[in-house]
C-alpha cells in the first residue's frame, strides 16, 4: 500500500520534463543568430542558400509555376538534341555554340525537375548542380549570341538551327530567369569566369597542336589579333552574367510592387484577369 501511494503522489507531482528549460532556450536564439550572422560571411564562391533561396528554385513569378514547368519541359525537350548531337557527332565538341547549347538542355531539365517538387527549404546537392548550371548558362547563352552577332554573324549568316543556338536559347534563358524566383548573385560571376576561361584554354591548345584555330578570333598561334581574345572574350561572357543578375532584380522588384498594388487595388481591378501580376507562385496543384 505504501508503494501504491508514492506511486500516486508521484503521479500528480507536475512532470518537470515538459517544462522548457530557460537556459535551453537562450542556447537556441543564440544558435539562430550565430546561423544568420554566417550566413552574411558567406565567402562570395560559396553555394550556401539560406531556406527562402533554396525555396526559389520550386516557385515563379508573374506566372503560375504550372506554366513555368510546360516552359522549361519544352526548352529541355528542344536543347536534348544538342546533347544527342555531341554524342553522334563528337567532333562538335571543339565549338562553345556546342558547350553552351548542350548546357542549356541541361539547365532546362533540373529547372524543370526543381519546379515540379514542392519546397522543403532544405538545400540538397541538385540546387547547389541546379545554382551553378544556371548561373554559367545565362552568361555563357547570352556571351555566344552577342559574340556571334559580333564576329560571325557576317559570315555564316543565320538559318533556323544556327538560330536555335546563337540567339533562342540566349532570351529563352533570359526569360526562364525573369520568371523564375531561384536566386542569382553578382558575387557569383566566377562561375561563368571559369567556364569561359576553360574553353579558352582548350581552344589555345587546340590551336596549337593542330596549326588551325576553332575560330579565326582565336588563331593564337598565326594571327596577332587573337590574343585579344584573351581579354574580351572573358569580358563579353562576365558582364553578360552581370547584366543578368540586373534583370533578375528588376523583375524581382517589378514583381513586388505587382503584388503590393494588387493587394491595395480595387476589387475591379483584383478580378481583372487580364494580366497576372502576381509575385510569387509557389503551388504545383
Amino acid at each position: 500500500q505504501h508503494k501504491n501511494l508514492c506511486n500516486s503522489e508521484m503521479a500528480t507531482l507536475p512532470s518537470t520534463r515538459a517544462l522548457p528549460n530557460p537556459d535551453d532556450q537562450g542556447e537556441d536564439e543564440t544558435l539562430l543568430l550565430r546561423n544568420r550572422k554566417n550566413v552574411g560571411r558567406r565567402m562570395p564562391h560559396s553555394l550556401e542558400m539560406s531556406s527562402e533561396e533554396v525555396e526559389g528554385f520550386h516557385k515563379s513569378r508573374f506566372v503560375p509555376s504550372r506554366f513555368l514547368l510546360g516552359y522549361r519541359t519544352l526548352f529541355a525537350v528542344i536543347y536534348v538534341w544538342a546533347i544527342i548531337n555531341i554524342v553522334v557527332d563528337p567532333g562538335k565538341l571543339v565549338y562553345l555554340t556546342h558547350w553552351t547549347a548542350a548546357l542549356t538542355g541541361i539547365h532546362f531539365v533540373l529547372g524543370a525537375i526543381l519546379i515540379s517538387k514542392n519546397p522543403v527549404g532544405k538545400m540538397s546537392s541538385l540546387h547547389k548542380l541546379a545554382l551553378v548550371v544556371q548561373n554559367v548558362t545565362t552568361g555563357a547563352t547570352l556571351g555566344v549570341h552577342v559574340l556571334y552577332m559580333i564576329l560571325l554573324y557576317h559570315l555564316m549568316g543565320l538559318d533556323v538551327a544556327s538560330a536555335f543556338v546563337h540567339v533562342v536559347n540566349a532570351y529563352a534563358v533570359l526569360l526562364d530567369k525573369v520568371l523564375s524566383c531561384a536566386p542569382t548573385k553578382y558575387e557569383h560571376v566566377h562561375h561563368v569566369g571559369i567556364y569561359v576561361m576553360v574553353y579558352v584554354s582548350w581552344a589555345f591548345i587546340f590551336n596549337y597542336a593542330s596549326g588551325e584555330g576553332i575560330y579565326y578570333f582565336m588563331n593564337f598561334k598565326n594571327t596577332t589579333y587573337s590574343w585579344f581574345a584573351l581579354a574580351y572574350v572573358p569580358i563579353t561572357f562576365t558582364g553578360a552574367f552581370l547584366l543578368v543578375c540586373f534583370v533578375d532584380r528588376l523583375a524581382a522588384s517589378a514583381a513586388k510592387s505587382c503584388n503590393g498594388d494588387q493587394r491595395s487595388g480595387t476589387d475591379d481591378a483584383k478580378q481583372n484577369d487580364d494580366v497576372n501580376c502576381s509575385s510569387v507562385h509557389g503551388d504545383n496543384a
